[in-house]
């Protein structure tokens, strides 16, 4: 027996209900990697600051994978200020 025959069939598919809570799912991550960024520019305090920064790369980084799951293109790791 084909391993393929054995795969469950995948939710991600482009058409299919799973592609769009996985894209909704994309957009809720880096929707938190923004606050995140936003806290992180308005604390004062180094060490606070810095762990939010660090929340918000991990928030992105979990969008960046799933949306290689897509077959998207890549996400970038941190919000671009031009």
């Amino acid at each position: 027996m084909a391993v393929d025959s054995v795969r469950p069939p995948s939710i991600l598919g482009r058409r299919g209900m799973g592609w769009d809570i996985a894209v909704k799912m994309i957009a809720e991550y880096l929707e938190n990697a923004l606050k995140f960024e936003r806290m992180a520019a308005e604390e004062a305090d180094p060490a606070l600051k810095g762990s939010l920064a660090n929340q918000a790369l991990a928030y992105r980084k979990l969008a960046g994978e799933r949306a290689a799951r897509l077959g998207l293109r890549s996400l970038p790791l941190s919000q671009s200020r031009d």
